[in-house]
């Protein structure tokens, strides 16, 4: 008997996916902690994330493992898109994952792999998400 595979969703541009995803947690981090968004802007996008002493690529994998290793699925989800868009492959995503597994443990790399799975499977390649800094 053949064996059936469940339908994937299509691919999408890492602009739509990062809509898609802030669109459920920005407005429940706004109606909770209103000023979240604007120290972000300002702190990590504005002073940290232009330093010169990481690559925006650099940052991102160092994003994500951190991210990882605190259990912040949510953020996780936003910073794998922004890791895809300064030029880490889907395939490093999975070398991230693997490598932080002796470090960190099988329980926090198995949550981290099923949070992102779906946006990893759906963008497309590296592209800047527009509008926010690489």
């Amino acid at each position: 008997m053949p064996e059936t595979t469940e339908p994937t969703a299509p691919p999408a541009s890492l602009r739509a996916l990062r809509a898609e995803v802030l669109a459920t947690l920005s407005p429940a981090v706004a109606a909770v902690a209103p000023d979240v968004g604007k120290l972000a802007a300002s702190f990590a996008y504005g002073e940290i994330w232009p330093r010169a002493g990481l690559s925006p690529r650099d940052r991102s994998i160092a994003t994500v493992a951190a991210l990882v290793t605190l259990n912040c699925t949510e953020e996780l989800r936003l910073h794998t898109l922004r890791a895809l868009a300064n030029g880490v492959t889907k395939e490093e995503i999975g070398e991230i994952l693997t490598q932080l597994t002796p470090y960190v443990g099988f329980p926090l790399v198995v949550s981290a792999a099923a949070k992102i799975a779906d946006l990893v499977e759906r963008a497309t390649p590296a592209e800047s998400p527009g509008g926010t800094p690489r």
